[in-house]
């Protein structure tokens, strides 16, 4: 399958096979445990098209496959950058999730991260158990434990 979208995408670039054929390059790339050849795919993707139907998809890909190789600041930039492009994006709460473990775990600032937590616990996903666990621990942490 990973050979037959990149000849899609080479052969028709400027059309929407071509464009969906390169994000799903990114797609079965992870899914082969290839995390370099999948932030390639989806960054080639965002670079021929900005505003595409998978641009925010392919956006918080690059975000978790950043959080995932330790490069939490480029990871906190990433989720940062796809709520402001995506506000609406479907992916928005994760992005409030990933955000607060990246505070709380690589810059140890559960202030941070206590604003994050409840921004996702706004509009939890199915990570609501780990959220208020982690919320109610950096409370804990801070001697907030009575909020």
């Amino acid at each position: 399958a990973l050979r037959l979208y990149r000849v899609a995408a080479a052969r028709y670039p400027r059309t929407v096979p071509g464009e969906n054929a390169t994000y799903e390059v990114g797609r079965v790339a992870l899914r082969l445990t290839r995390p370099k050849e999948a932030a390639d795919a989806f960054r080639s993707y965002l670079k021929r098209n900005p505003r595409g139907v998978l641009a925010a998809e392919a956006t918080f890909r690059l975000c978790s496959l950043a959080m995932e190789a330790d490069r939490y600041e480029e990871a906190l930039a990433c989720v940062r950058d796809y709520r402001t492009k995506h506000p609406s994006g479907e992916r928005v709460a994760e992005a409030h999730f990933l955000e607060a473990t990246i505070l709380r775990t690589a810059r140890h600032d559960c202030r941070g991260a206590l604003e994050a937590y409840g921004k996702y616990l706004e509009k939890p996903g199915e990570l609501r158990k780990q959220a208020e666990g982690w919320r109610q621990w950096c409370l804990d942490e801070l001697g907030e434990s009575n909020r």
